[in-house]
């Protein structure tokens, strides 16, 4: 017979597998930064990586979910710009350590229907598709040609004309989307699309580091669709996971 564990919390300096223990202990909190600029070398112990980690909330643009962050816990990015990146840092006794990661590379797991026939259309304009395809500046114009010419969702001729005019696809997609007096519906539920996927990374991202001591969203695509992310929807798509909603 299967049953369901109970929360407990985290053993830190364990592994995973059969030393898991349970759930995270704290309540998630996010915050969207506006700028978060990168250190030349991951991993380096410096003064400046310190003040940087300390200073995270005071240059935040919005906490997205206040919670309570284990002192000295793992900290992770997840920044969406033109590229996806996403890094993490580690307190080792004394300071923090910035560690990076190419997995914004990672395949990208699709967790509904929809989501699924985005791969398959994926999957025919690419040999492999990961996350970044579908959840980065780049990957905004994927998600708006999948639902127009996919899920037959109506392209607006003013939208069309700018979109032909314009040398950034992604900033005229997201101006739409984000226009609330006049929210065009295909901009709109590509950026929605875009958003649900982030944050479900961004969840896996979380329980991937075990970021017990925060996870932050940066980039300027996560700025620019801070409404959208501010939504309510946000908390469900982040712990669709049993790991994260028992907290």
């Amino acid at each position: 017979m299967l049953g369901k564990k109970r929360p407990k919390r985290v053993n830190h300096g364990r592994g995973s597998g059969s030393r898991w223990k349970g759930s995270f202990p704290w309540s998630i909190f996010s915050i969207v930064m506006n700028s978060l600029r990168a250190l030349p070398v991951a991993g380096q112990h410096t003064d400046e990586l310190e003040q940087q980690v300390q200073q995270l909330k005071q240059q935040c643009e919005a906490t997205t979910h206040d919670g309570k962050p284990v002192r000295k816990g793992a900290v992770d990015v997840i920044a969406p710009g033109t590229g996806l990146g996403e890094s993490f840092l580690t307190w080792d006794g004394s300071q923090y350590v910035a560690h990076s990661s190419e997995n914004g590379y990672s395949d990208f797991a699709p967790t509904d229907e929809r989501r699924i026939r985005l791969l398959e259309y994926m999957l025919k304009l690419f040999d492999h598709v990961s996350f970044e395809h579908v959840c980065s500046g780049i990957g905004i114009p994927n998600i708006y040609w999948f639902l127009r010419d996919v899920e037959h969702i109506p392209e607006d001729p003013e939208v069309a004309e700018l979109i032909d005019a314009a040398g950034n696809l992604t900033a005229v997609i997201v101006t739409q989307a984000v226009d609330y007096a006049n929210r065009r519906k295909l901009c709109a539920e590509t950026i929605d699309l875009f958003v649900s996927i982030l944050i479900s990374e961004a969840g896996n991202v979380a329980v991937t580091f075990l970021a017990t001591g925060g996870s932050y969203l940066a980039g300027g695509v996560a700025v620019h669709a801070l409404e959208v992310i501010k939504q309510p929807s946000f908390l469900e798509h982040f712990e669709r996971k049993d790991v994260l909603r028992n907290s």
